[in-house]
């Protein structure tokens, strides 16, 4: 597959105005943010990853997704405060674990 017939989502601060149309863009700008953290490329990751909870804020695998980019640039407090709220919601246990190493980061052990 050509580097053409890969479609660039729109700019992380274009938000898409339907329901749907906003979920597909979600989903959109977490693939497109996977591929760039596939690539090494962290920082630019970032704004996709965000835009992606903003256009689905009540997705858990998108907050998911979001918090371990987090941890992965370092941002452990960013992690904790995405992932208390969203462990009320969704109960799973690899967003308590993240949580967890999370907290212990923050303790700089």
């Amino acid at each position: 597959m050509s580097r053409d017939d890969v479609a660039t989502p729109p700019s992380p601060g274009n938000e898409a105005s339907g329901d749907e149309t906003a979920g597909g863009d979600a989903h959109a700008a977490l693939r497109h943010a996977q591929s760039l953290i596939a690539r090494g490329e962290d920082a630019a990751a970032r704004p996709w990853l965000d835009r992606a909870w903003r256009l689905a804020p009540q997705d858990a695998g998108i907050g998911f997704a979001l918090a371990v980019g987090r941890m992965g640039m370092g941002d452990h407090a960013g992690v904790v405060r995405l992932l208390h709220p969203m462990l009320r919601q969704h109960d799973f246990r690899e967003g308590w674990t993240l949580l967890a190493l999370a907290h212990i980061a923050l303790t700089q052990w």
